[in-house]
């Protein structure tokens, strides 16, 4: 009896995760359909801006996110470090984690991104319709092994629409 318990366990152990949400690391089903867009605002925990920015500095910024009505859906951490500045671009390595609440206010599941964030602005702000692209990494819980991409378009400083594109199988 002990056998088969034993040979029982280690069954399950090696058997593929078919059940589980994630297969070969992107999600069957993501958890937000195909798309989802929503609305940001970083601002720098720090108070930092682009004239005080330097290569090898990290900011570090939080906030909600939101519907195009203002309804908030979640909330967001995010890290960025100025890896480059030069005459025409900005280079920024970002670390972020959405974080998405279901319809009864619980967390729903968490999305990360990172990636190089290149702005082709040099030494001025950003412009209003600048845009950037990123991986999304993975996820959490309802978001578990999600991937695709995330596109940022600055709407006005320090304000963007995000668009993530999930890739099911």
């Amino acid at each position: 009896i002990l056998a088969i318990l034993m040979a029982t366990c280690l069954a399950f152990v090696l058997s593929p995760a078919t059940s589980s949400s994630a297969v070969n690391g992107t999600a069957k089903k993501a958890c937000c359909g195909n798309k989802m867009v929503f609305y940001k605002e970083v601002v720098p925990v720090d108070g930092s801006n682009y004239t005080t920015e330097a290569v090898g500095q990290v900011r570090v910024s939080n906030g909600d996110l939101q519907d195009s009505d203002g309804n908030r859906i979640g909330e967001f951490a995010s890290n960025h470090t100025i890896m480059a500045i030069t005459a025409v671009a900005r280079t920024i390595q970002n670390v972020a984690h959405l974080e998405f609440y279901g319809n009864n206010g619980y967390k729903k599941g968490k999305i990360i991104t990172q990636g190089l964030d290149v702005w082709i602005t040099g030494l001025t702000l950003p412009e209003s319709g600048a845009t950037n692209k990123v991986p999304i990494m993975g996820g959490t819980a309802a978001c578990s092994g999600v991937t695709g991409t995330q596109t940022q378009t600055l709407l006005t400083r320090g304000y963007y629409k995000t668009v993530l594109k999930f890739k099911n199988k």
